[in-house]
């Protein structure tokens, strides 16, 4: 699991990149309750990440209103919260 706060804009999306870069998970929780702010570099990240990403929410208005507004939505698996997203993970063992 990945989970970001605070301002996601072009100055700070590399250390996420970084992350998802490092992460060998076929299907990754991205936990986006903490973020205060988003912009397109954000949301390039996401979908450049080539990965099943799980979105846990509630996503914060500002951030769900970007994905409705650029249609990207679908392009996701969301969840209403951290424990629901981690029930969509398959199970090991």
């Amino acid at each position: 699991m990945v989970r970001l706060s605070g301002e996601s804009d072009a100055a700070s999306i590399h250390v996420f990149r970084e992350v998802l870069a490092a992460t060998a998970e076929d299907r990754l929780i991205v936990d986006l309750t903490g973020v205060t702010f988003a912009d397109s570099s954000l949301l390039h990240a996401l979908l450049d990440a080539h990965r099943g990403l799980i979105l846990a929410g509630p996503l914060p208005r500002q951030l769900h209103h970007l994905l409705e507004a650029t249609g990207t939505t679908t392009r996701f698996t969301t969840a209403p919260d951290l424990d629901t997203a981690c029930e969509t993970l398959p199970r090991v063992g």
